[in-house]
């Protein structure tokens, strides 16, 4: 039988991905997550992208949308929102174009289906905002408050055509993700730029290797990646920007909608403590116990008050092994064949026959393949094919196949 190596693939990721799998649910769907956690996924991306730039620091129409306090407050046409209520929301009228003159987002195309459909369901659930994060200006957590005295006119420049696009086009890769170890959310890190060089030469548009990607200069450098070019008026807001010396405006307020803290107690999820060797407990029942791991479960059973199941059957043992390491069930000739073995080795030929076949790899590369977002096409809004898509899935279920070490396999995923 294969030895228990914990850094191998099928041993360390399978147990710990299996178990935090356990947990997730569908990111879409409002009933798996914290109201909390539904805004951010399903309601702050669209604040940021569709609302902010007319309803944030500009007031059209005297309302802004930047906190439930102030979309409750509302503006000239009245409250934005009626907690509990998405149908009487002015908010879902307007992006629904239910009001002849108030079509929201305006000049722009409408929003999805899929969002609008969060907003309501946000809205339902009472519109819940997350606590604003540290730093963030005034009690209501007014995200793009910042004073219009006082700055220069290359500061202008960057908050008035800058800002709003690196926030809407460039934040999502090029933040605490660092795609291609490229930063945009100071000047210092645009200057130091990533693996291509400097993003900006200030007094240099020319030579500027943002303007380069903005303008699809080059096949390998195009940015925003998998979005349309954008429209001449902005890129020509980075150029003026950069000629005048690329000035970043000094501001405390955030650059987009604030995330919610991480909580301490968030942070003391098991997952995220430091290994450690617990002490073995010692159950009463001791003779039930066959491994430590067996003798940890065994203690909370007992501290529940509850009982041990008995022996799993023969039939019982086989079905699970089959079914938890391939997804699929036993035939009835290897149920057979298995129940006839009475040998002490019959349970281990069993396992490594099933680690040795490909639906063992095909059933346990999908989680990771969940993980990391594998698809084949772009998805709804961009559907495009990605033809080649198939040699990384494969990759990944050979990976399992062979029970690479989880540390090679995590090397192989950053190269």
């Amino acid at each position: 039988m294969r030895p228990n190596v914990s850094l191998g693939i099928s041993g360390f990721f399978g147990a710990l991905l299996f178990a935090l799998l356990g947990t997730l649910a569908p990111a879409g769907s409002a009933s798996a997550q914290s109201p909390e956690e539904f805004f951010e996924n399903r309601v702050r991306p669209v604040l940021a992208e569709s609302c902010m730039d007319c309803h944030g620091r500009l007031r059209r129409g005297n309302l802004r949308l930047n906190s439930r306090e102030a979309m409750m407050r509302g503006g000239d046409s009245g409250p934005a929102i009626i907690p509990g209520d998405p149908d009487g929301s002015l908010l879902i009228q307007t992006v629904r174009h239910e009001i002849e003159g108030q079509e929201m987002p305006r000049d722009e195309d409408a929003l999805t289906p899929q969002q609008i459909e969060g907003l309501i369901e946000w809205i339902r659930m009472d519109a819940p905002w997350p606590a604003v994060a540290d730093g963030a200006e005034g009690a209501e957590g007014a995200v793009l408050a910042l004073a219009d005295e006082g700055l220069s006119p290359g500061a202008r420049l960057f908050v008035d055509r800058v800002r709003p696009v690196l926030e809407r086009s460039c934040f999502s890769c090029h933040t605490d993700d660092e795609r291609s170890g490229l930063r945009l959310d100071s000047r210092e890190r645009m200057l130091q730029g990533g693996s291509r060089g400097p993003a900006i030469i200030p007094g240099n548009p020319e030579q500027s290797l943002i303007i380069a990607a903005l303008r699809h200069v080059d096949e390998d450098l195009q940015m925003p990646r998998n979005a349309d070019q954008l429209p001449d008026t902005e890129i020509q807001g980075f150029v003026d920007w950069i000629q005048a010396g690329a000035e970043w405006a000094e501001i405390t307020a955030p650059l987009a909608i604030p995330r919610r803290g991480v909580t301490a107690a968030e942070r003391d999820f098991w997952s995220f403590r430091p290994l450690a060797d617990p002490a073995i407990p010692e159950p009463e029942r001791s003779d039930w116990a066959r491994t430590d791991i067996d003798r940890f479960v065994l203690a909370k059973i007992e501290e529940q008050g509850l009982e041990p199941l008995g022996t799993a059957s023969r039939l019982q043992l086989i079905r699970r092994a089959t079914f938890g390491l391939t997804g699929l069930p036993p035939t009835p000739a290897e149920a057979e064949a298995f129940l006839a073995d009475e040998s002490p080795e019959a349970y281990d030929r069993l396992i490594d026959d099933l680690l040795d076949r490909p639906a063992y790899g095909e059933r346990w590369a999908r989680h990771w393949l969940d993980v990391v977002r594998y698809a084949e096409s772009n998805g709804y809004e961009r559907d495009g094919a990605k033809p080649h898509a198939w040699r990384y899935r494969d990759y990944v279920i050979e990976a399992f196949q062979k029970d690479k070490p989880f540390d090679r396999f995590l090397t192989e995923q950053l190269a």
